[in-house]
Formats: structure tokens, C-alpha cells, sequence
């Protein structure tokens, strides 16, 4: 590179690469000793994907919170890699990101590091994922809240729940598996004021009562 004068002095170099191990060492401080506690720290679940995580994986990461886990914890080498959506900032991109991923890469582990949120808006690709038998695997980062914007939420009095399992155990979903208990299941719609799921299991095929010519 002819226009780019060599320089001999490292001293920006060491003094960036000691900072980074005084950053390092706090870092890691946060995911010791959390072994025990409940609930599980981000911290130490994002670790032990470090230490559980292939020399060659490659780790995918929704935008939000599970960046800033994604970009402390995994330790990145010359054959790891991390995708996210860092320049766009697009949410629920973690999962994707995986499916191509692993179609690119089939004989790597890929793992992707999801948040709740992120997880919710893209439970279709699940069906993707287990239609091509892709290996991957999905680590959810479930907070209970869009964590980059929980501040907000505060400041505006509100409170956004994306815990699928809360609404699921909370008296608001029911699965009808005969007519009569699907007259009940659509009784429950005139109920005010909360969210309510019913999970109708169809007949795969319909019988035509008059034939097409």
C-alpha cells in the first residue's frame, strides 16, 4: 500500500490491547459464580455458549440485547464467525440468519443467540427449520421485554409481555379437540378485556358436496 507510511511505534496497539484485558477481566467477572442463582444471568448463559460452542461455529444473533451477550461472551477466532444484522439493526434476525447459515455451511454447528421478542415475530421459520432437518440450534434470551427498549416503555407506562408461555398457562388459550368443546372454545370470544388463543385442530382433507365439472 504505497501511500500508507510504515510506522514502527506500537505503542497504540499495547495500550489498546490493555485496556481490552481490563475490560476482559470485568466482563468476565459478571458470569462467575452465577452458577447457582435464579433466575439464570444472561452473563453466564452467554458464556457457557463459549465454552460449549465448536472451534469452527458460528454464532447468530438477534438485534438488541443478545448483541451485546453475542459480542462479550463467544470468543471469535480465526475459523468462528458472527452474523447479525449490525449496519440495518433489523429485528428478529437471528433465526434466519441461522437458516442460511446452516444451508451454507451444513457440517458446522451454528447456533443462534435469540431474544424473546425476536423469537416471537418468526415462530413460523421453526416449521423451515424442522421441514429441512437443519441442526441448528436456538438459544432464547427470554427477558420477558424488547430489553433495548425497556426504558422507553417505562417512561411511557407501559408494559409489553412477549412471554409466550405466560399467556399459554394464564387461562387464555384452549384447544378444542371435539365439536362440542369447540362450541365452548368460540363461546370464550365474548370475554372483554384479555387476550384469548384457541388452537382449532382441522380436518386435513374436505369431502366436496357438489363435483366440479
Amino acid at each position: 500500500m504505497p501511500k500508507i507510511e510504515p510506522r514502527a511505534d506500537s505503542s497504540f496497539l499495547l495500550e489498546s490491547l490493555d485496556d481490552y484485558a481490563t475490560i476482559r477481566k470485568d466482563w468476565d467477572s459478571h458470569a462467575k459464580g452465577l452458577a447457582e442463582q435464579t433466575p439464570i444471568h444472561l452473563e453466564y448463559l452467554a458464556a457457557l455458549l463459549n465454552e460449549f460452542g465448536s472451534d469452527n461455529a458460528i454464532f447468530t444473533c438477534d438485534t438488541g440485547m443478545s448483541t451485546v451477550w453475542a459480542a462479550r461472551y463467544p470468543r471469535m477466532t480465526r475459523d468462528r464467525r458472527l452474523l447479525g444484522s449490525f449496519n440495518h439493526g433489523s429485528m428478529a434476525n437471528a433465526m434466519p440468519h441461522a437458516i442460511g447459515a446452516q444451508f451454507a455451511q451444513p457440517g458446522r454447528q451454528v447456533v443462534a443467540l435469540c431474544g424473546d421478542g425476536g423469537f416471537s415475530m418468526l415462530l413460523g421459520d421453526i416449521l423451515t427449520i424442522r421441514q429441512y432437518e437443519l441442526p441448528i440450534k436456538l438459544i432464547i434470551f427470554n427477558n420477558s421485554c424488547l430489553g433495548m427498549v425497556k426504558l422507553e416503555m417505562q417512561v411511557a407506562g407501559r408494559r409489553l409481555l412477549h412471554d409466550l408461555l405466560f399467556l399459554l398457562t394464564h387461562g387464555n388459550f384452549y384447544r378444542p379437540h371435539a365439536g362440542v368443546s369447540s362450541k365452548v372454545a368460540m363461546s370464550k370470544i365474548g370475554h372483554r378485556g384479555v387476550p384469548y388463543w384457541a388452537d382449532v385442530g382441522m380436518v386435513s382433507t374436505y369431502k366436496y358436496r357438489r363435483q366440479i365439472q
